[in-house]
């Protein structure tokens, strides 16, 4: 996949739907489940483009229900209707994974195996900026067919 770097300077993730729209940025589709456990696969894609100061992603998942009970930054948002990020930014082996919930809350972690992790203090997650679809506010399970789309600039600085 080769990631597109735009020029200028976003201020706001609510612009990102539209800005990659008006530059072709394309739909990736997420078509693999990882966890034999839980084969529940809802139909997910992103796109993802980056400018000189942050990473952009666009998420729109359809699933058969939604739910989104964390509205604080470093809850447990992998409970929720939720999509995740990876990177590993340096040559030092840290990968961080960002994970959002579908009311654009996340959870930010490093460390150099999925076991041995630190999670990233909440100065650092506010800097990461977020568009829901769906608002803001917590809700309990909302059951039948539900699309949603997320949005997150996702400032270079945040890689701690």
């Amino acid at each position: 996949m080769k990631v597109k770097k735009l020029s200028g300077k976003v201020q706001d993730a609510q612009q990102i739907p539209a800005l990659f729209d008006n530059e072709n940025i394309m739909y990736h589709p997420v078509d693999r489940v990882n966890w034999e456990a839980y084969p529940y696969q809802p139909h997910v894609s992103f796109r993802i483009a980056y400018t000189n100061d942050a990473i952009l992603l666009h998420y729109k998942v359809t699933e058969d229900s939604v739910r989104a009970r964390y509205g604080e930054d470093n809850g447990s948002v992998w409970t929720d209707s939720c999509v995740e990020f990876f990177s590993i930014p340096a040559a030092d082996g840290i990968y961080y994974n960002l994970e959002c919930n579908c009311i654009g809350t996340v959870l930010l972690a490093a460390g150099p195996e999925r076991s041995d992790r630190e999670a990233a203090p909440l100065e650092i997650t506010g800097q990461v900026k977020r568009w829901a679809s769906l608002g803001r506010e917590t809700f309990e399970e909302k059951i039948g067919e539900c699309t949603w789309e997320v949005a997150l600039l996702i400032p270079y600085k945040v890689f701690f």
